[in-house]
């Protein structure tokens, strides 16, 4: 008997989902199509630059699977631009897992998207909170800005906030642990703004800090 077909899962619908030859009429040119799962691939694949082994994992299929899907999506993709034909993005037996997340980032400003994100998490002046659905942010005061060697307690001026994620510098093992345990994930960004920041991060482009790869100081970054 046929294995079952797995439906695959993709990050969500793309920003644009046809492409065509400038200055040629739509009504004479052939059109290829792209299903939404060799889109996810080709994103994960050559975009993001995971191994297709990693990559399977995150649409939930084989990976043999995985290689069949990007090299359909190459070959379409290569006669679509060799032969000036269309491209449309749609179609296949997929699951949207659209990130919708909060995230809380240390600025060095209160400027929103465009506020820098700060080298310490707990000496920050202020957190900045990313609603991933909606574009909004929220601007807390960091009350415990200016603390005592060991006394780093940046959650408390969180207190009440929903966060499904810190994005810092980097964290000691001990805070690592102690925000996962209260079901929040921190990744590794140095650079950038808010904005620039909640991109990579939708993008699968920001490292996962684990208590593997945390710092080997106690402090809070």
């Amino acid at each position: 008997m046929p294995r079952p077909f797995k439906c695959r899962r993709v990050r969500g619908n793309p920003s644009a989902d046809y492409f065509k030859p400038r200055g040629v009429p739509l009504c004479d040119l052939q059109e290829v199509c792209l299903t939404l799962d060799e889109y996810e691939a080709v994103r994960l694949a050559d975009l993001v630059g995971l191994y297709q082994e990693e990559a399977a994992k995150k649409m939930n299929v084989s990976r043999q699977t995985f290689g069949n899907i990007i090299d359909s999506a190459h070959k379409k993709i290569a006669d679509a631009i060799i032969n000036a034909k269309a491209l449309k993005i749609k179609g296949g037996i997929v699951k949207m897992t659209q990130k919708q997340m909060r995230l809380c980032v240390p600025t060095t400003t209160n400027e929103g998207k465009t506020a820098i994100v700060h080298g310490h998490f707990g000496s920050a002046p202020f957190f900045t909170i990313y609603d991933t659905a909606t574009g909004d942010v929220e601007v807390i005061d960091n009350a415990n800005e200016h603390h005592s060697h060991g006394s780093c307690q940046p959650m408390s001026a969180l207190t009440g906030k929903k966060i499904d994620v810190v994005v810092c510098a980097g964290m000691g093992a001990r805070a690592v642990q102690k925000l996962n345990e209260g079901g929040i994930k921190i990744y590794r960004a140095v650079s950038g703004s808010v904005a620039d920041i909640a991109g990579q991060f939708l993008k699968d482009g920001l490292e996962e800090i684990t208590v593997e790869n945390a710092c080997a100081q106690h402090h809070c970054h």
